[in-house]
């Protein structure tokens, strides 16, 4: 027993016993600065690649990284004055203002291409007066938020940044593709609010001129008091634009594209314009213009309150939308209306709730409170329901598993070139069926007039 003991003490002793525990000296650094990584330059005087003159404008004139270290108040002139290609810019969460008694200059000037500006406000005098004569926007300050001066620059990045009151552009990029501004704000500019080729979530409010402008607008808010609210020459998606201008070439959203999932509202033209196709999404107008106007309308909803604009107009289809129309028709379709519910209120004879030029109308339902047509088809109508207060209910070349109403001895409750099949209809003042050849139908209230047959168990 006494053996095993000292043996165990005696490996124990040799264990414990491997070298001195005192460090050989202090952790060096394993990890690069941030200098190391990505050298950035203070913008202050004697920095290399910036000036400053005496206005207080400081020039980049060389590539490179750099960030503002404080608030920058200028007396007049520009902010940042970018001259050289190949720059970043933080703003580091600072401030550029200008004293300038009447607005003059631009907070940041870039007059080259590969440019990156980043987290920070512009803040200038101008305010908007909706009430005043002659120009509403009017301060001291800023002229020109942030102007790249050129339609040719290009790889240009601006990301969180605030631009509030300036006298003209808010954000004014190139629009081409490689231009984007993102997550950027602009409150009261004389001109447009942002310019670029690519814009995604951003917000403007109280433009003179467009609230934005691009090829590509996805995640956006703006309202213009002057243009559109947003003009994409491509494509609008999940945003928003507004217009209070009633000028009747103002539209909420205007697109050379498509418009998905958007909302677009004006006081003067079209609540969304576009060349392409709506998807998802509403148009509203009190102007002159109408709701929506569109190639192919889908899942949307377009409503003309004043003017003797349609609801939705659109050159080919139209399919589960909504349109109604204070004055002129609910839903006007060069092709295909598929159930879809078009309304009016006007009360003249061209006051369809739903009017196809060439094409079906199916599983729809049109309503006029006037003597216009509830649904009127150049071609068939089927599965529908038409009301019309002193018109036709429905006015087809042929009718089928269709109810049409009308309540007038001049009008029919359903009135077709060719055939009636599987109907009802209602006009307790004179004809509810009325077509050359009318089968398996029935007349709730009125008469039955056929010039050719009736078949199929017509009374």
């Amino acid at each position: 027993m006494k053996t095993t003991i000292t043996t165990l003490l005696a490996t124990t002793t040799l264990l414990l016993a491997q070298g001195p525990l005192t460090p050989p000296g202090a952790p060096a650094p394993t990890m690069k600065t941030l200098d190391q990584i990505e050298p950035r330059t203070p913008l202050i005087a004697g920095s290399p690649g910036v000036s400053i003159n005496g206005s207080g404008t400081i020039t980049i004139s060389q590539s490179g990284s750099y960030y503002l270290t404080g608030n920058l108040s200028v007396t007049s002139g520009d902010g940042i004055f970018i001259t050289a290609s190949g720059v970043t810019l933080d703003l580091n969460g600072f401030t550029i203002s200008s004293t300038s008694a009447t607005p003059a200059g631009t907070a940041i000037d870039i007059n080259a291409s590969n440019i990156s500006v980043s987290n920070g406000h512009i803040l200038s005098g101008v305010t908007y007066d909706s009430g005043a004569t002659g120009d509403q926007f009017s301060g001291s300050g800023i002229s020109n938020g942030i102007d790249t001066n050129s339609t040719n620059y290009e790889n240009i990045r601006l990301q969180n940044l605030s631009v509030q009151g300036v006298d003209f552009g808010g954000i004014l990029c190139s629009n081409l593709d490689s231009t984007l501004v993102e997550f950027c704000t602009v409150t009261v500019c004389g001109f447009t609010g942002i310019r670029a080729g690519l814009v995604k979530h951003c917000s403007v409010e109280n433009a003179g001129a467009e609230g934005i402008l691009a090829r590509e607008v996805s995640f956006c808010y703006a309202i213009s008091v002057g243009s559109d609210g947003i003009d994409a020459s491509n494509n609008a998606a999940y945003s928003t634009g507004v217009t209070s201008s009633t000028s009747t070439s103002s539209h909420g959203i205007r697109a050379g594209g498509n418009v998905i999932n958007s909302v677009g509202q004006s006081s003067g033209g079209d609540g969304i314009r576009c060349l392409g196709n709506v998807l998802n999404s509403n148009g509203f107008t009190n102007g002159s213009g109408g709701g929506i106007d569109a190639l192919n309308v889908s899942h949307s909803t377009g409503v003309a309150a004043s003017a003797a604009s349609n609801g939705i107009e659109a050159g080919f289809n139209v399919t589960s939308s909504y349109g109604f129309s204070n004055i002129s028709k609910g839903i006007f379709a060069g092709g295909t209306v598929s159930n879809s519910y078009g309304v009016t209120n006007g009360t003249s004879s061209s006051s369809d709730g739903i009017h196809s030029v060439s094409g079906p109308v199916t599983a729809s339902t049109g309503q006029t409170s006037g003597s216009g047509k509830g649904i009127w088809a150049a071609l068939s109508i089927s599965d529908s329901y038409g009301v019309s207060s002193t018109g036709d209910g429905l006015y087809g070349t042929t009718v089928t598993n269709s109810f049409g109403q009308t309540n007038s001895a001049a009008s029919d409750g359903i009135f077709a070139f060719g055939t009636i099949a599987n109907c009802r209809a209602s006009n307790p003042s004179g004809a509810a069926l009325d077509a050359r050849i009318i089968s398996a139908s029935t007349a709730v209230n009125g008469t039955i007039n056929a010039s050719v047959a009736k078949v199929d168990g017509t009374p």
